[in-house]
């Protein structure tokens, strides 16, 4: 198993023969886009339409995946190095999600962190 995976994106496409979701979200601008390609297989029972929809932004708890294999079992690597092979346990919908808000507070916690700043511990 890999690292875990948790994170927020919006759905780019969704593959009903293979139960994939294709996740993107292009931020910072700066960065090469990333994709993250989750199998659903787990979670198909409890997936509603708003997750798969494209546009629609959804959480994901989950793990890297090792790259698939093919028919013989040999490791393909049919994946870009700007695809990323998850397998979701868990997946919901993010709701109504401020992006730009969302994108702002992880600028500043960025800065934060490079400037050597640390938010209050919550009682």
């Amino acid at each position: 198993m890999g690292p875990v995976a948790n994170s927020s994106a919006s759905v780019t496409a969704y593959s009903t023969k293979s139960a994939v979701l294709r996740l993107e979200h292009s931020f910072p601008s700066t960065s090469e886009p990333v994709a993250a390609l989750v199998d659903v297989r787990l979670v198909l029972e409890r997936l509603g339409a708003d997750e798969t929809r494209v546009g629609e932004w959804v959480n994901v708890l989950g793990y890297v995946a090792p790259m698939p294999a093919d028919a013989k079992g040999k490791r393909t690597p049919n994946l870009r190095a700007s695809q990323v092979p998850v397998q979701a346990l868990l997946l919901w919908s993010a709701g109504s999600l401020n992006v730009q808000d969302y994108e702002r507070r992880f600028v500043e916690r960025e800065v934060q962190e490079d400037e050597g700043i640390t938010e209050p511990e919550q009682p």
